[in-house]
């Protein structure tokens, strides 16, 4: 493999390398970004491998990403991606997600794979030990170390070979189909995740609200990733996730209580409290339908039936050596009781192989609903 050590700072020189991989099958790609005082990742470098060429972009030197995007917006291109979330958020901010993605940290869980870090499965599949030495390093520093280049070179030096053996051992298995359905499902989270009005669904302590204290702590989750991605600060530096569950129970009843309850000085209130205090005092429609659900807000008879709907799954997962989470989390269980049926396993490849069990223990807990969704068919790999 023809291998750069070092960066790509010349953009003729960056277009150059992606028109020499621009007829590739399978890309490799990987990120190293800052985040700790900004809402958005600040990109620092971009990793990119084929089967012949291996080299990392600095990116604040390159002023025009157009030629990469033509390459991971390929149709025939497929971009291979370790634990991709992460990377697809900071690639969007480029506009360079790819039209299509495979990774291959889900590959090895699929194989059965119990520790799932890519230095973990580099080693149990290609039985190459990697160091992970510069984790915490700062890649906004120039310049680089050698080090450092190395290390990011190697997060995707062996991402194309290990996803051979992955793919291979998936194709014996006759899951690859359910890699690629997988993938795509990231993908499209990816793309949906960017909107603010998506941001309430993360919110751990939602269900400890009552139903109209629900509404409120949504519309102040969304209000604050808005102004988050606005003033370009993370989330909890705004508002914390504790603060905005005790504001929506107490609903202070001034502008300068609710600054008080958000630690601000009362010589010093930010305008925008006004905006929050406004939203606490404004009136949201009754409702009885919950937008957050728990395992803490069941009854008795309603965790029984989420443990024995794990049971099962639990059993039918071992026989098929893949972990019990991969099929259904607790989560989805609880809100499958509650007649919630959005969970992963009433689509594709799960519904495929545990629907009619699913079906045939909701009817016999007399939990059947019209609305049980019809199970979709995963497209075939290309």
């Amino acid at each position: 493999m023809n291998e750069i050590n070092q960066p790509v700072t010349d953009l003729n020189t960056f277009v150059r390398l992606c028109e020499s991989i621009s007829d590739e099958k399978y890309l490799a790609i990987d990120t190293e970004f800052t985040r700790t005082k900004t809402y958005f990742p600040k990109l620092e470098l971009i990793q990119i491998a084929s089967v012949n060429l291996m080299f990392c972009v600095d990116v604040p030197c390159i002023s025009d990403w157009s030629s990469l995007r033509e390459v991971v917006k390929a149709s025939a291109t497929t971009t291979v991606l370790h634990s991709a979330d992460q990377d697809l958020e900071v690639l969007a901010q480029y506009d360079l997600l790819p039209l299509r993605i495979l990774d291959s940290q889900i590959a090895a869980q699929l194989c059965g794979a119990q520790k799932l870090s890519y230095k973990n499965i580099v080693e149990e599949y290609l039985g190459i030990e990697l160091t992970k030495d510069q984790t915490r390093s700062n890649w906004s520093i120039r310049p680089l170390s050698l080090a450092q280049i190395q290390y990011a070179l190697n997060d995707v030096r062996y991402v194309l070979p290990l996803f051979q053996v992955l793919r291979n051992q998936l194709q014996q298995m006759d899951r690859l189909s359910w890699l690629y359905e997988e993938s795509a499902r990231l993908l499209e989270q990816s793309i949906y995740s960017l909107s603010a009005d998506n941001a309430w669904r993360s919110f751990s302590g939602g269900a400890t609200l009552n139903f109209h204290d629900q509404q409120l702590a949504k519309q102040l989750l969304i209000w604050r990733e808005k102004r988050a991605k606005l003033v370009n600060r993370p989330r909890q530096w705004i508002m914390s996730d504790h603060q905005i569950a005790e504001l929506v129970r107490n609903k202070p009843q001034s502008v300068q209580m609710t600054a008080h309850m958000l630690g601000k000085k009362r010589n010093r209130i930010p305008s925008w409290v006004s905006s929050v205090h406004a939203m606490l005092s404004a009136k949201t429609p009754n409702t009885h339908l919950p937008i957050w659900i728990s395992w803490r807000s069941l009854n008795s008879d309603q965790k029984r039936q989420v443990d024995e709907l794990l049971d099962q799954i639990n059993l039918f997962a071992t026989e098929i050596k893949l972990p019990t989470s991969l099929l259904c989390t607790r989560q989805e269980a609880v809100e499958t009781v509650c007649g919630e049926y959005s969970a992963r396993m009433f689509s594709g490849w799960r519904w495929e192989i545990v629907g009619s069990m699913i079906e045939h223990w909701l009817e016999a807990n007399d939990l059947m609903c019209v609305n049980l969704p019809k199970p979709l068919v995963p497209e075939s790999p290309k």
